[in-house]
């Protein structure tokens, strides 16, 4: 609750209370302001709804302003403190009213506590929801435990079976989360069960309660914290669950104020419906923009990931954010409070008091604009941590306008990484270095974060990597433990990071692969093979590009496309090609000449085979593979180009060109070509595949000259280098492309 209120004064208001003292719900409550004005305040029941009313007098309700936090800690405006707000439940429970007049807290604030830690029992509207109306209000402050903002629980097993008894520990603690050691109120529980068929939780009551669990007659009536406990209560054998393939959810909150509460969740026997909230290890955060302008706000993208660094698909936990700031002339970071927060960023109110995932996030948070930085020339760190557990977290930096303090981190497009062997024996250690580069592979020399490893394997007579597991690598390689947890790049490497006697492979007649990421975006990497001994899965080949064809080369947003993917050597199949080829997608939108490389899920769906690991040409593909449906494109009137490389050999490559939507990729910015010569060859490029297939079909001699299928081939070629602007295109102007397409076209009919 306390984050609320501090939140709230994120906009530098001081908050007044109102405190109650007639039980009438006819009756209203007067307050005082410094400049005269009085207001008069009530809540009635107005069906299912409240209502709450404000008279004014020696002013005008055009500047009050009001906040509602009811006792499920939902907060609500209310404009001009007249209207309307739901509450479910109806029990008795407090009605927290903040009320200023043009800005102003009200003056009576006598009894209310002096400190600004003590809000939970400043004066409160304590509301009997069964019999409408006030009821007696508690203006007590005689003890630190006003200091709770939240509970934090942990139990002995979130597993147990049906026999088994488990522990609940609860620990008291404050809004920075540390625990409240003299800390003396109830909690109290509530119990909710769903079965492995519901996704909906139901409470049990008095008369079911023994059907579903049996708790210790300690805690039948709550639990009464002492001065010994310091704040963190052990409850032993709290609770047994009954029914198996069930969940249950424990719900403690504190007696004198339901709104603050925890929840736990235990699963039963084969529920489906249990969740791997416990199996989060980490956060991974992106965003649309890093370098934003003070006028825009930016998306947040949080995905939370279990060790291997998965998604968690069911992950239902809360987040929350902590928000730095630094000039350009320092090197400091400084975390905001709630006095100057508003100075430095405004946040989108739907995110003020974190983000609880849902079971409909699939564990990927999308956070439409989430956040918008004020000052210029400032850099801005946000901190995405766990809420119950504030040691996982993840932090992402923003650099409004021209700061110095700013790295180029944030510019990483690629690793170069090489090794002194290649070819090592069981017995050798080999060295690796990693070079962090820009996308105009410039080395970025003050790069300064974090890269991680996988290691994979494949034996002689395999074509398929194996990844390595905590429980099998000691079989296959030892790595120096100086690398166990990655490798931290310091400014002195500038940018290029020397991991001597890094990896030593440890089995005869195999090939091992080190992929080298980006522990930040694990989208950024690059993978190195080593073949230890005669490993015949090894061959050497001789395509020096890529010829790459699709059956649409225009297609709609909700159509996935095949790609066939050919390696030449020069015009000729390299049928010998054992090869790993990897994928990289780029994006130009119909006013832009600029392709943008992009892995966002916004721009297009790769079928998740290929996406990371990409393709490992086998002796059966003969130099080419079809790839069925292997990618969407989803936006549309945009470009887009599907860039395929050996992994080894990045000058090995080729790419092919698409069109979504009624995107023009002419434009007479290309030296030659008019627009209207540039649509030409837009037609020709676009009718090809089809008119080709069309001719193999018809003229036996078409589909059996080599030479005209060479010829055809190139032109294709040419005419994407032409539609790219690309610089190394054959043809300079469209009259030397005439000649060349009617010489193909007089060879062709020539020949058919």
């Amino acid at each position: 609750m306390k984050k609320l209120l501090s939140i709230l004064g994120i906009i530098g208001v001081f908050w007044g209370f109102i405190s109650i003292a007639s039980a009438s719900s006819s009756s209203c409550k007067e307050v005082e302001f410094d400049n005269g004005v009085t207001a008069c305040v009530n809540i009635e029941d107005d069906g299912s709804d409240r209502e709450l009313t404000t008279d004014v007098d020696g002013g005008s309700t055009s500047y009050l302003r009001c906040d509602i936090m009811t006792p499920d800690s939902r907060l609500k405006s209310i404009p001009l403190c007249n209207g309307t707000f739901s509450y479910d439940e109806t029990d008795m429970g407090r009605i927290k009213l903040w009320i200023r007049y043009n800005e102003e807290a009200p003056s009576d604030r006598e009894g209310k506590p002096s400190s600004s830690n003590s809000i939970r029992t400043y004066p409160q509207w304590v509301y009997n929801f069964d019999d409408e109306e006030r009821a007696e209000d508690d203006l007590e402050d005689d003890s630190s435990n006003n200091d709770l903002d939240n509970f934090y629980l942990t139990t002995d097993d979130t597993t147990p079976t049906t026999s088994q008894y488990i522990d609940l520990t609860i620990k008291a603690r404050d809004d920075d989360n540390d625990t409240i050691t003299d800390y003396t109120d109830t909690v109290d529980f509530k119990i909710y069960y769903r079965s492995s068929s519901s996704s909906s939780w139901t409470q049990t009551t008095s008369s079911n309660a023994s059907t579903y669990y049996t708790m210790d007659t300690d805690y039948d009536n709550g639990y009464d914290f002492t001065s010994s406990d310091d704040g963190i209560a052990e409850l032993s054998n709290f609770i047994k669950f009954k029914k198996n393939n069930y969940d249950y959810k424990v719900k403690v909150y504190a007696e004198d104020d339901t709104s603050i509460y925890k929840e736990i969740t235990f699963y039963v026997g084969n529920s489906s419906s249990s969740t791997s909230n416990g199996d989060l290890d980490n956060f991974y955060v992106t965003t649309d923009d890093t370098t934003p302008t003070t006028s825009q706000y930016v998306d947040l993208t949080v995905k939370a990931r279990d060790d291997d660094n998965d998604t968690i698909t069911d992950y239902t936990d809360t987040i929350n954010y902590k928000i730095y700031y630094r000039s350009s002339s320092s090197s400091s970071w400084t975390q905001t409070t709630s006095s100057n927060a508003s100075t430095y960023y405004t946040m989108d109110t739907d995110y003020d008091n974190g983000y609880d995932f849902t079971s409909s996030d699939d564990g990927i948070a999308e956070l439409s604009n989430f956040i918008k930085f004020k000052k210029n020339n400032y850099d801005y760190k946000v901190k995405v941590y766990a809420e119950d557990d504030t040691s996982i977290y993840k932090e992402i930096t923003f650099y409004v306008g021209n700061s110095s303090s700013s790295t180029s981190n944030g510019d990483l497009d690629n690793f170069y990484v090489t090794t002194d062997d290649t070819t090592p024996t069981t017995s050798q250690y080999v060295d690796l270095t990693v070079k962090a580069r820009d996308d105009d592979n410039d080395t970025i020399t003050d790069y300064t974060d974090t890269i991680n490893y996988k290691i994979y394997y494949r034996s002689s007579s395999s074509s398929t990597w194996t990844q390595t597991t905590s429980s099998n690598a000691s079989t296959y390689y030892t790595m120096d433990t100086e690398y166990d947890n990655g490798y931290d790049f310091t400014s002195s490497d500038d940018g290029i990071a020397e991991l001597s006697n890094f990896i030593k492979f440890k089995k005869n007649n195999y090939a091992y692969k080190v992929k080298v990421y980006a522990e930040d975006d694990t989208s950024i990497y690059k993978e190195i093979t080593f073949n230890v001994g005669s490993t015949s899965s090894s061959s050497t080949y001789d395509a020096d590009n890529f010829y790459i064809t699709t059956d649409d080369s225009s297609p709609s947003t909700s159509q996935e496309i095949d790609l066939t993917v050919k390696a030449r050597d020069g015009t000729s199949t390299d049928t010998a090609y054992r090869g790993t080829i990897q994928f990289e997608v780029y994006y130009k939108s119909s006013s832009s000449s600029t392709w943008t490389k992009t892995t966002l899920s916004t721009y297009y769906e790769m079928d998740s085979d290929y996406e990371d690991d990409g393709y490992t040409f086998t002796s059966s593909n003969n130099g080419q593979k079809t790839f069925s449906n292997i990618i969407q494109f989803k936006k549309n009137n945009y470009s887009y180009k599907v860039l395929v490389y050996d992994e080894d050999d990045e000058d090995i490559e080729g790419y092919k060109i698409f069109t979504v939507g009624s995107v023009s990729s002419s434009s007479s910015d290309v030296d030659g070509f008019t627009s209207s010569e540039l649509n030409t060859v837009e037609g020709i490029y676009d009718a090809r595949n089809d008119m080709i297939d069309n001719l193999k079909s018809d003229y036996s001699n078409l589909r059996n000259s080599s030479r005209r299928n060479t010829m055809s081939d190139d032109l294709y070629d040419e005419m994407e280098l032409i539609l790219d602007d690309d610089n190394d295109r054959t043809y300079d102007d469209f009259d030397e492309f005439n000649d060349a397409w009617l010489d193909r076209y007089r060879y062709t009919i020539s020949i058919r």
